[in-house]
């Protein structure tokens, strides 16, 4: 990459290379992403899938629909 000196054509020539060099190091940021291992996408995956589950059953046992639920020992005393 060259310095740029003084003029609006060598101004013009620097900002085109400055967006060439952004685009390039965007286009590098998003390969980290696209080429992920197999593994880590299952790795993740089911981790996101254990979370959700467990929100899901907290959510059922605490939250509003815990109202429904029923005490099989207070329903059969003895």
């Amino acid at each position: 990459m060259h310095l740029p000196s003084t003029g609006p054509i060598s101004d013009r020539y620097w900002r085109r290379d400055r967006l060439y060099f952004v685009k390039i190091r965007y286009k590098l940021y998003l390969s980290k992403f696209y080429f992920m291992e197999t593994a880590t996408i299952l790795g993740i995956s089911i981790a996101a899938a254990l979370v959700g589950i467990t929100a899901l059953a907290l959510y059922t046992a605490f939250g509003p629909p815990a109202a429904e639920l029923s005490d099989p020992f207070e329903d059969h005393e003895d």
